[in-house]
């Protein structure tokens, strides 16, 4: 059975790297993307792919969940990356060794979004939005298994993320939920461009669960993050669900 050639197991050295892209802001590197165009989506399960791949196509992620292309429906002007011109249907299974236990309080004005086979695929848990302040919420989690240290991780996440990008970022806090150690940071985007734009901001934390990572990030006009600033906050230290389970001994039974 062939697989996504170029694609093996997401390392968190490669998770650095996708955190330099968060979703809605561009792709992860990989084979499949999600790239459409304006006014037209794709189905929750289609991928834009490479032209080499063929129906039966595995990839498997850091967290053990399977993205297997199901059927070709050839090129597309929804896939916009050159070397990924086909559009394909794909299925996702869900990891049998690894689920993700976290929780997040939203606000009651905050809407749930589907989530695509795609969006699971690279670890994405929730995408939440508020219309009319314009502020959208994600937040992904990936298996801390063979991870690479904590402190580690989060000075490639940063390093890439501002990288010949027009972005600049604040200090990093050191925080602990609850005795559950996380780090934020804010990052500001360059000058708005367009007749119509605005300067993006984003809030990005960083958690370090027992058994996964999180990534909650906020994305809000950067004129409002001050008047938001303690909600966006909130919204992140609600994650819950990151402490594992005590393994005492059972009691006996009466």
């Amino acid at each position: 059975m062939s697989r996504l050639r170029g694609v093996c197991a997401l390392t968190l050295a490669s998770l650095a790297l996708y955190g330099a892209a968060a979703w809605g802001r561009g792709g992860g590197g990989m084979v499949f993307t999600y790239y459409t165009i304006p006014g037209k989506r794709p189905g929750l399960d289609n991928v834009c792919v490479t032209p080499e791949l063929t129906v039966g196509a595995k990839s498997k992620n850091i967290n053990g969940d399977v993205m297997e292309v199901t059927e070709l429906l050839g090129k597309s002007a929804m896939c916009r990356a050159k070397d990924k011109p086909i559009l394909a249907k794909v299925q996702l299974t869900p990891s049998a060794d690894f689920t993700s236990t976290l929780k997040i309080g939203l606000p009651k004005d905050f809407v749930e979004l589907p989530l695509t086979d795609k969006d699971r695929f690279d670890g994405k848990r929730f995408v939440a939005n508020n219309r009319h302040r314009d502020i959208t919420v994600y937040v992904s989690s990936w298996n801390r298994a063979g991870a690479v240290n904590f402190n580690t991780w989060i000075r490639q996440v940063r390093q890439n993320q501002i990288d010949g990008n027009d972005r600049t970022s604040s200090t990093v806090e050191e925080l602990d939920f609850d005795g559950i150690e996380a780090r934020r940071w804010v990052l500001m985007g360059g000058p708005a461009k367009g007749m119509f734009a605005k300067k993006k901001a984003w809030v990005d934390t960083y958690i370090k669960g027992d058994k996964e990572l999180v990534w909650v990030e906020v994305a809000i006009n950067a004129d409002d993050l001050d008047k938001h600033r303690d909600e966006i906050y909130a919204i992140s230290e609600s994650v819950s669900g990151l402490k594992a389970e005590p393994t005492g001994a059972a009691e006996p039974a009466p």
